[in-house]
């Protein structure tokens, strides 16, 4: 028995000496994995704070207040609170490039955009893949427009930004409210439970936009009156043209008023979904082309799902007009039916000029 203790202790004290070897090995990683972490997290900052006085040189006055590293060990995320995102005067932009002072004014009328809070960040191993946050109440000033406030539970922003510009963005907002948005009438919010709009690059020239969204709630005001459209689900996809001419021209959407950045434009509606929490709905595929001038040319086929309850629907909308839709879905039912056995009728559309078959509905305007 004396001799088999003598023969464990040198086993033992190895065992004892490999756990603390290997304990200072562990130790030593995660020393050099902090120091590397907050490196790139002073990297991120710095990088963060160069972008800002780039923009700045640029005429764009960018503001957040109490900058806070965060996300070890996996993440690198930077927050802070008060965004504030402004168009400078042109005097405000020389001074700021000169002397790095901060901006005391803005250019009246130009865009400026505020909000509660930013969070942005990167995981450690994949750091061109963004993450951004932002925090509610925000408020959007456009030219010539009111300011368009916004509220919601969680907004967020991802994307690939190691590309110039970023590349297959994705933006969602859950308990989404949209106040003052100039094609509605005031105080009326638009309101959504989820909404969700995405930006892909596809091989070629070509992009896909996508947009969905749950509970939908849109009020519009109609001429003679106004009417809220019910609750609705539904899916749009679209592939775009001249992906490279658009990416390169959206930071200039924001001071285009109008819609005439669509001009010359192309595109194919793959498919717009929408389906109404009180029944029925609509689905809607073809190409668009803008001409240079504005017009618009296509073919467009509606189909039109569970016909009899998107009566209901409308009809709920539009109390004084059931008898002209009553006419009007006995006309719909006679038409062809697709595959699916819904009614199914083609909108053309020849320099904005739109038809069914030979009735004439009128002209779209210029975009």
């Amino acid at each position: 028995m004396p001799h088999n203790n003598e023969q464990g202790k040198p086993s033992y004290r190895r065992k004892r000496r490999r756990n603390r070897l290997i304990a200072l090995l562990l130790a030593l990683a995660a020393a050099v994995y902090s120091g590397l972490w907050y490196f790139i997290a002073d990297r991120a900052a710095d990088k963060l704070a160069a972008a800002i006085g780039r923009a700045a040189l640029n005429g764009v006055d960018i503001r957040c207040r109490d900058l806070q590293k965060s996300g070890y060990p996996l993440r690198v995320s930077i927050s802070c609170i008060g965004l504030s995102v402004a168009q400078q005067s042109s005097a405000a932009a020389e001074k700021t490039g000169r002397h790095g002072g901060q901006i005391m004014s803005g250019k009246a009328g130009a865009p400026a955009f505020r909000s509660a809070y930013l969070t942005a960040g990167a995981p450690v191993y994949a750091p061109h893949w963004l993450l951004a946050e932002i925090g509610a109440p925000a408020v959007l000033e456009l030219p010539g427009s009111r300011p368009i406030t916004a509220d919601w539970q969680k907004l967020q922003c991802e994307g690939d930004c190691a590309a110039a510009p970023p590349r297959n963005i994705t933006i969602s907002a859950e308990s989404l409210s949209i106040g003052n948005l100039p094609f509605l009438p005031p105080p009326a919010p638009l309101t959504a439970d989820f909404i969700r709009l995405g930006s892909k690059k596809r091989n070629g020239d070509k992009a896909v936009f996508t947009l969905s969204f749950n509970d939908l709630l849109l009020p519009y005001i109609f001429p003679g009156g106004r009417a809220a459209l019910p609750k609705a689900d539904g899916s749009l996809e679209i592939i775009g043209d001249r992906a490279e001419a658009f990416y390169a021209r959206l930071p200039q959407l924001l001071h285009q008023a109008g819609t005439s950045w669509l001009r010359g434009q192309s595109l194919h509606i793959k498919k717009l979904v929408l389906t109404f929490a009180d029944g029925g709905g609509f689905s809607l595929s073809g190409p668009l082309a803008i001409t240079p001038d504005g017009r618009i040319n296509g073919k467009i086929t509606v189909s039109i799902a569970d016909a009899a309850a998107l009566l209901r629907t409308i009809r709920s909308v539009f109390p004084a007009q059931a008898d002209n839709l009553e006419s009007l879905f006995f006309v719909l039912n006679s038409m062809p039916k697709n595959d699916k056995g819904e009614p199914q009728l083609v909108l053309d559309i020849m320099g904005s000029h739109m038809r069914i078959g030979f009735i004439k509905l009128g002209k779209i305007p210029p975009l």
